[in-house]
């Protein structure tokens, strides 16, 4: 899209919020999708990814909030999140908690309000519930939160998410491209082994290196590619520093290369 140059434009932003996303990645689980799981996280208290993501994101969007038009779902699916700056339509609300077939409605619902551009709060389980929901004109710009990111609709952090929604604001070119969306098998993702399915395209706004590209889990390669990425990665190691390793099977198998506890 290329609107004209320095135009500061309304932009009506659907937002739909997976308000379990990434509760499980403090403790090394795979995902939300394990009901039992999530509600025994909750009930300890853990904290929800979605709080700190989204405040992230609309503090960079401070400076935009008289130009937005936000239309969500009530409470935490949306409208519980949004800065009182920002004008904001609740298009509907849904029985707490909520479902996968809430954030499917949600999002018909709120594309049925003409709006410019979708903004999603989850990971690839959530993005999946979009593509049943979305329609084929809507744009839509994943606000990463979730274990699992797989797809190619997710911008690389919320602040990168904002950046994109300025751009659109102020009509600089931002490109408009079908990405992939596509989820691990989360069962198979706990035994260590990855396998991802593909399960549709959304038309996603891209701008520079904002926006990811989608992961593809290899299949006769992947062992080598694994080891040359530890080969190098080794090739800068200092045995002397201190090094922390995040979790995923990348790290998991330069932990191995070097044989180290994991």
């Amino acid at each position: 899209m290329n609107r004209s140059a320095h135009a500061r434009t309304k932009l009506r932003m659907g937002l739909v919020v997976n308000p379990f996303a990434g509760i499980g990645g403090a403790e090394a689980l795979k995902g939300s999708d394990n009901a039992q799981e999530r509600d025994q996280l909750l009930a300890e208290g853990v904290v929800r990814r979605v709080v700190s993501r989204l405040k992230t994101f609309f503090d960079g969007l401070e400076s935009c909030a008289d130009v937005i038009e936000i239309h969500t779902w009530a409470g935490e699916m949306g409208a519980q999140y949004v800065p009182v700056q920002f004008s904001t339509q609740v298009v509907g609300e849904s029985p707490q908690p909520s479902c996968a077939d809430d954030t499917v409605y949600a999002v018909k619902t709120i594309c049925r309000s003409h709006i410019d551009l979708l903004v999603f709060v989850g990971g690839d389980g959530t993005a999946r519930n979009v593509v049943d929901g979305c329609d084929e004109l809507t744009p839509v710009l994943g606000l990463p939160s979730g274990v699992k990111m797989q797809s190619g609709c997710f911008a690389v952090t919320p602040t990168a998410a904002a950046e994109v929604v300025k751009s659109m604001i102020s009509a600089d070119l931002v490109d408009l491209r079908l990405q992939e969306v596509r989820d691990l098998d989360e069962a198979a993702y706990r035994t260590g082994l990855v396998k991802s399915k593909f399960y549709g395209e959304l038309h996603v706004p891209e701008l520079g290196q904002f926006v990811q590209a989608t992961k593809v889990g290899g299949i006769e390669v992947e062992d080598l590619v694994l080891d040359e990425i530890s080969a190098e990665v080794d090739e800068r190691f200092d045995d002397d520093a201190l090094w922390l390793i995040g979790p995923g099977t990348t790290t998991r198998a330069f932990m191995e290369y070097k044989g180290l506890d994991n």
